[in-house]
């Protein structure tokens, strides 16, 4: 058999023919090689690049959780704290109440003040069925907080509300005044305070003198309102005469002349009616007023010493007491004096002196010692311009951390204001 083979001896030509084929093979082997390669690292990053998109939309959905939580957590602050506290320099602070003054004794209640912003706010593109949705949910809390809550007497409640410190609202008086702290007794007007630069200071008002009589008129009964009747629109140029008793010395006249002066606030209480008439029965959760003769079963309850038949007029005279129920407050409250209780400092802001136990979760405020969640409850019921709390423990020692944990957290005063 022949076989066939090469010749010994080639040509140039084949030789240089043979080296093109073989670098060609070469280059399409390595074409191939690189285009696998290029093929792998194109699928490498487009794998990457999709798990950085889904990263990227991971990240965008943690953000908008977090941003939606703290959406929920400034709503959830804002509607315990109100809108201006520590905020405003201007303007006044209040301690939000409800009354029921069916029973009796009266009762009284603080209030978060979020309850009264929220009472009187529309919603964008709220519909009335959501509104009034939104109303009975916050009627339905008030209501569980006079079943649940401390309630207190009126002398109760206002000792504490004069327990804070009197505080520059940045303003002049809108009246002609005294400029002093006065207190109702049954002797006359009891100076509580005389404030700086006033027309009581500069008459010779001290704290403690008894103002008897005005213009002759005495002051034993209603004086505060005799006061203010008579000073009220008093001319530029006219004076009063008071008649005013001071230790150890004689009754004498001082005469002083009313003016603007430098506006020195105290807090003050804010009810509502409708809360007043729903914490005396007189309405339910959804706003309505009971039937006559629920209204008396409601009234008997709480006052089985009042009877009552289903007389409309009775019943209407009973209802407009309800209505009324912050005048019937004051009529109390005028007589309290809590100048033993008050911080003597006149800042920016009204202080409140809580006096904390070191023994259990409770602490001492105007004498009256108050659990943990009695004074979270008054704390939320501060609104307006706001306040700052001084927490006084024994021996300057730190303060609990159930203070922290169970009062100045829960109602956001942490870090707003002093903490010691």
């Amino acid at each position: 058999m022949q076989l066939i083979t090469r010749r010994e001896s080639t040509s140039f030509y084949e030789s240089f023919s043979d080296l093109i084929f073989c670098t060609l093979v070469l280059f399409i082997i390595l074409v191939m090689i690189l285009s696998l390669s290029v093929n792998e690292q194109v699928e490498s990053y487009a794998k990457e690049q999709q798990a950085i998109t889904e990263k990227l939309e991971a990240q965008k959905a943690e953000l908008a959780l977090l941003e939606r939580q703290a959406s929920e957590e400034r709503q959830r602050l804002s509607s315990m704290l109100g809108g201006t506290r520590f905020i405003s320099h201007f303007g006044e602070t209040y301690l939000y109440i409800v009354c029921d003054t069916i029973s009796n004794p009266p009762r009284y209640w603080p209030v978060p003040s979020t309850y009264f912003n929220d009472i009187g706010i529309n919603f964008i593109n709220e519909s009335n069925e959501d509104k009034q949705k939104r109303l009975s949910k916050i009627r339905e809390n008030i209501l569980k907080l006079t079943q649940n809550n401390r309630s207190y007497r009126a002398e109760e409640l206002g000792l504490i509300a004069r327990s804070f410190s009197f505080y520059e609202t940045g303003e002049l008086s809108r009246h002609k005044g005294l400029g002093v702290e006065l207190i109702q007794t049954n002797a006359g007007l009891k100076v509580g305070r005389v404030f700086p630069s006033s027309p009581g200071e500069d008459a010779g008002l001290k704290q403690d003198d008894l103002i008897t009589h005005i213009v002759g008129t005495p002051l034993n009964q209603n004086g505060l309102k005799i006061l203010r009747s008579k000073t009220r629109n008093i001319e530029s140029n006219e004076t009063i005469t008071l008649r005013v008793e001071s230790q150890n010395q004689l009754p004498r006249n001082v005469i002083l002349k009313p003016n603007f002066y430098r506006n020195a606030g105290r807090v003050n209480e804010i009810a509502n009616s409708s809360f007043n008439s729903l914490a005396s029965g007189i309405i339910d959760v959804d706003g309505k007023m009971k039937e006559s003769l629920d209204l008396i079963k409601t009234f008997q309850s709480k006052r089985p010493d009042l009877i009552l038949n289903q007389n409309e007029k009775e019943l209407s005279e009973v209802i407009e007491s309800v209505i009324h129920s912050l005048e019937i407050y004051f009529e109390v409250v005028e007589r309290v004096d809590a100048s033993e209780f008050r911080p003597f400092h006149i800042g920016s802001l009204p202080e409140l002196n809580i006096y904390v136990s070191k023994e259990d979760e409770s602490g001492l405020i105007a004498g009256m010692r108050l659990t943990a969640d009695e004074i979270l409850q008054l704390v939320r019921a501060i609104g307006g311009r706001g306040a700052v709390l001084n927490w006084i423990v024994k021996d300057n020692a730190p303060i609990p951390e159930w203070v922290k944990q169970k009062v100045l957290e829960p109602s956001g005063f942490r870090d707003k204001a002093p903490l010691n």
